[in-house]
């Protein structure tokens, strides 16, 4: 890909949550900022769409599709495909989560939101998407301590 690698510049956590919930851990919530935005270009696996962008990571599962639920507030979207195509998305789409599964097709990942300060500052919300385990904690033994943000 041509792009720029993408920087994590700052990595905030909020440990508020961390503890079990019905026999599952919950780990902290990981929020980061990037020097740009991912471009996603989706493969299929199995019944997911998968892609990355320098470590991080955009995964849909693929289900049934019913008028009941529909995925995304009912908006419909394009996604760009790796042989050129477009798949249209208009709620058959779900986020799978990190469970057993995930880990056994696609290796340790964290839940993470991203941003980039700009997009930040235009409206103050994170995208989500995952992480590759070695790669946030790369991450954060190079980051400064006034780059990891703890929000207990």
């Amino acid at each position: 890909m041509s792009e720029e690698p993408i920087k994590i510049y700052e990595v905030h956590l909020d440990v508020r949550g961390i503890g079990h919930s019905m026999g599952s851990p919950i780990r902290a919530s990981i929020h980061l900022m990037l020097s740009r935005m991912p471009v996603w270009i989706f493969k299929r696996v199995v019944n997911k769409l998968f892609a990355e962008d320098d470590g991080i990571v955009k995964v849909y599962r693929k289900e049934k599709y019913s008028p009941q639920w529909k995925g995304f507030a009912g908006r419909e979207f394009d996604l760009n495909m790796e042989d050129g195509s477009k798949y249209h998305a208009y709620g058959q789409l779900w986020d799978p989560g990190v469970n057993k599964d995930f880990v056994k097709e696609f290796g340790n990942y964290w839940s993470i939101g991203y941003c980039t300060d700009a997009a930040y500052r235009k409206c103050p919300v994170f995208y989500s998407g995952y992480i590759n385990e070695k790669r946030l904690l790369e991450v954060m033994k190079h980051l400064g301590h006034d780059q990891i943000i703890f929000q207990p």
